[in-house]
C-alpha cells in the first residue's frame, strides 16, 4: 500500500489535543481565539477567522467576495463538490 499524506504527530501534538478536550472547549475558546491572533499578526493582518472546514472557507470567501444567489462561480472541472457549493 502506498500511504496517502501520513501525518507526522509529534507527543507536543497529542499532548495539546488532549488539553483542549480536557479544556470543554471543543468548537471556540482561547485557544481558537489564540490561533487566530497569531495567524493573523504571522499573515500581517487585522484578523483572521479559523474555520471547521474548507468548505466553510470557500463558502466565507465566497460571501466576503460578494458572490450571492444567481451568481455565476467558475471551478475547475476536476474538483471536490465542496468547492463549489
Amino acid at each position: 500500500m502506498i500511504p496517502f499524506s501520513p501525518p507526522t504527530l509529534t507527543e507536543d501534538d497529542i499532548d495539546a489535543v488532549v488539553e483542549v478536550l480536557r479544556s470543554g472547549w471543543i468548537t471556540s475558546g482561547p485557544v481558537g481565539r489564540r490561533f487566530e491572533e497569531q495567524l493573523a499578526q504571522w499573515a500581517g493582518t487585522s484578523g483572521a477567522v479559523a474555520l471547521s472546514s474548507a468548505t466553510a472557507a470557500l463558502e466565507l470567501a465566497l460571501r466576503a467576495a460578494g458572490a450571492g444567489p444567481g451568481d455565476e462561480v467558475v471551478v475547475p472541472a476536476y474538483t471536490y463538490t465542496a468547492s463549489a457549493p
